[in-house]
């Protein structure tokens, strides 16, 4: 199982976005877990998580440096989600870019 953790400024926009993403995995049957997680939060939580995958909501943009040092120690993708695509809470979308970044591909 693919363990995907989304990184946010805790707000309703995300919870629903989580929602949508899930149903989308449950309805193809995906092999995917998400957590959403705050920016406060982040770090530790990625240490705990141990996500092969991190998105970033355009909010918390400004952490990716920061994340980007152990991301990439641990080979782990980092993206930021595209503000369109974050504004349109369009999760297929979202996990359609997230499996490509982890070389899957959504059935």
């Amino acid at each position: 199982m693919k363990k995907m953790m989304l990184v946010c400024s805790t707000g309703l926009t995300t919870d629903i976005l989580v929602a949508k993403i899930v149903k989308i995995i449950f309805s193809k049957n995906l092999a995917i877990d998400v957590s959403a997680v705050s920016g406060a939060q982040a770090l530790t939580e990625y240490h705990e998580l141990k996500p092969d995958i991190v998105l970033l909501s355009p909010q918390v943009r400004y952490m990716k440096k920061e994340l980007e040092t152990i991301t990439k120690n641990d080979q782990i993708p980092l993206s930021i989600i595209d503000m369109k695509d974050y504004g349109l809470l369009d999760g297929e979308t979202i996990l359609s870019k997230a499996m490509a970044l982890l070389g899957l591909v959504m059935k």
